[in-house]
């Protein structure tokens, strides 16, 4: 083979390759057991649910955000007691995998179904809060105007993993 084919031909091998580390990185595919498991429980789409992970807590769960909210899907305190009550589950802990991942898809769950299957403004209120939204959809600010900086970035982020989700998990 010619060195003027060869060269180009070797960085173009390094850049896919660089590229895929990067892409497996960036959108891990972890608890893929519990994450099918809650998806079909609660008919989600595993692409959703994998980027709400990824936005929310990087896939560590241990982590705890400066709200306090807990775990892999950041499922606040107050929120899992009321999903706990909901599920008549006595005792938990947001840091297990299995349980936060359940409490976050049910979650998700009621609000796309509190929304009507709007997904959007249950992402939003996902993020933002459930009284929050509600206020912004009496005000008719929903959904153009997001007054929340985060929230809006928040969103397009969720949109944005969601579809390298879907192509990487199909």
């Amino acid at each position: 083979m010619k060195k003027s084919i060869l060269i180009p031909l070797l960085i173009l091998i390094l850049l896919m390759a660089v590229i895929g580390i990067i892409y497996s990185t960036c959108f891990p595919i972890k608890y893929r057991d519990i994450v099918d498991k809650y998806c079909k429980m609660y008919n989600l789409s595993p692409s959703l649910v994998y980027s709400t992970i990824n936005v929310e807590s990087g896939f560590d769960p241990n982590t705890v955000s400066k709200a306090q909210a807990i775990g892999l899907m950041q499922i606040l305190p107050t929120t899992a007691e009321d999903i706990a009550s909901r599920l008549e589950i006595v005792e938990y802990d947001l840091y297990s995998p299995e349980t936060n991942i359940q409490f976050g898809c049910y979650y998700l769950r009621y609000l796309i179904d509190m929304y009507s299957g709007d997904i959007d403004t249950a992402i939003v209120a996902y993020n933002a809060g459930l009284g929050t939204v509600n206020e912004w959809k009496n005000q008719n600010i929903l959904p153009d105007n997001i007054p929340f900086k985060e929230t809006r970035d928040y969103i397009k982020k969720i949109k944005f993993n969601q579809r390298i989700y879907t192509t990487k998990i199909q």
